[in-house]
């Protein structure tokens, strides 16, 4: 075949190999047993087989390490104690030997071609430090989400020749997260070379962050194969669908502080806008979660503060969350019940009385970070994961 995702290679997983693989794939797994299985099947199903398989248990109390040896020398186990997901994903980065480097969780699925697109593609463009392709996410039988790319990425991929589209993306990375699962990423040598190690930060942000500090030293390229199967389940670290944005946005504050100092002098003002956005982001959707019962953290609410502006609708919403709990659910109920009907209504006139009617308000204009809820509205755009 000679399309574009050709790439010679296909010796094979097998011992005795004379030279490292071209991809090594690193799956970290702490009590995923009952996916892990079909995880690997996946990844040992793929039509391209010059790869290592490395899977990461990090302190798994369930049937993880069993579900991985059960896999024999197909893949290479490494165990060590419970220190989280960036410290897992180092432990197998440190293993690893290939020219590429797929990090997988470990209830995700690859479709078999997914290895020969990504490293064909990779090829093509040996500058890129990503190549990213699409999927969907499916809970079950069910299918939840039939793109996992940016909307804004997507456009670009519908207008591209050759179905690719490279550019340099540390900006749009910033404000926002353009890739939805580590699944989704092949990541080049020469990439993890000159930004180091997954971040440590004991929750979510560490693909996040890792794609952040990528795109500031090379470019990105993105296709749209949809290659990849991620699952939902609401027990995994980022929560129930509904609260996911709001953990999101939190998570990637840090990533975007720590960028101020990382990056060049004159990326700070494009870092210091992301950071204000994210931050009105963060502190909409954690009305979204005040609304629909969940549970806020005054610490994480107060690093949302810090750095949100404090114009006269975040003051609003923070004098709001401060009340008790049943008191700013209702309220913020109310409010968004008002905003979402507003102006429309006009209240009915006395019985013999007129009562003129106000012409109509002009229409918000649209915010400069283009994510932030209706001060206390619902969201125009659902953030991909940290």
């Amino acid at each position: 075949m000679n399309d574009i995702f050709d790439d010679a290679g296909g010796r094979g997983v097998e011992a005795g190999r004379r030279r490292p693989p071209t991809v090594s794939v690193v799956v970290a797994v702490y009590n995923g047993g009952r996916y892990l299985a079909a995880t690997l099947e996946s990844v040992l199903a793929q039509t391209y087989r010059d790869y290592e398989v490395i899977v990461v248990d990090d302190g798994s109390t369930d049937d993880s390490r069993e579900q991985a040896r059960a896999f024999g020398d197909r893949v290479t186990l490494v165990e060590r104690p419970h220190e989280g997901l960036g410290a897992a994903r180092n432990a197998g980065l440190a293993r690893a030997t290939g020219e590429y480097v797929a990090f997988l969780d470990a209830d995700d699925l690859w479709d078999p071609d997914l290895l020969r697109h990504q490293v064909g593609i990779a090829r093509r463009h040996p500058a890129s430090g990503l190549v990213v392709c699409d999927g969907i996410e499916f809970e079950d039988d069910r299918v939840l989400r039939t793109s996992l790319l940016d909307p804004a990425v997507t456009e670009r991929l519908d207008r591209a020749a050759d179905g690719t589209w490279t550019a340099s993306v540390y900006a749009d990375f910033c404000a926002g997260n353009l890739v939805a699962c580590p699944a989704q990423v092949l990541v080049a040598r020469h990439a993890i070379e000159r930004v180091g190690a997954v971040s440590l930060t004991p929750n979510g942000p560490q693909d996040y962050d890792y794609y952040v500090r990528v795109s500031r030293v090379a470019p990105v390229t993105f296709h749209g194969a949809s290659l990849v199967r991620w699952r939902y389940h609401g027990d995994s670290t980022s929560g129930p669908a509904p609260h996911r944005g709001y953990w999101w946005s939190l998570w990637a504050l840090p990533t975007l502080e720590r960028e101020q100092t990382a990056c060049a002098p004159g990326d700070r003002a494009m870092l210091r806008a992301a950071i204000r956005g994210r931050a009105r982001v963060a502190l909409a959707e954690a009305v979204h979660v005040r609304i629909t019962g969940g549970k806020l953290e005054r610490a994480d609410l107060a690093s949302i503060y810090r750095l949100a502006p404090r114009t006269p609708a975040v003051l609003a919403i923070r004098a709001a969350l401060a009340l008790p709990t049943p008191t700013s659910r209702t309220l913020l109920r109310c409010a968004r019940a008002l905003r979402q009907g507003g102006r429309r209504m006009v209240g009915a006139p006395l019985p013999g009385r007129r009562v003129p009617v106000p012409a109509p308000a002009p229409a918000p204009q649209p915010r400069p970070d283009g994510a932030f809820r209706d001060e206390l509205g619902s969201a125009a755009r659902t953030p991909a994961s940290v």
